[in-house]
């Protein structure tokens, strides 16, 4: 997998619950890599960031078509 190979664990942990969804990072992840705490570590820190990043452009987003109306 490109994505685990350019960046590792932490890569796949991060990118991989945007791209593909915490559900299928894991079930891959399982089939890849050996250390499954840290798997679990950075996919819980991966959807822990995607969460917060789209509610902020969601709300920014909001508050920007509201000040055009």
């Amino acid at each position: 997998m490109v994505l685990l190979d350019k960046y590792g664990i932490i890569g796949m942990g991060i990118f991989g619950t945007l791209l593909l969804g915490p559900n299928m990072t894991m079930a891959m992840g399982l089939v890849i890599v050996t250390k499954e705490k840290s798997l679990l570590l950075w996919t819980a820190a991966g959807i822990i960031i995607w969460t917060v990043v789209l509610t902020m452009i969601g709300t920014y987003s909001i508050e920007l078509f509201e000040n055009l109306i």
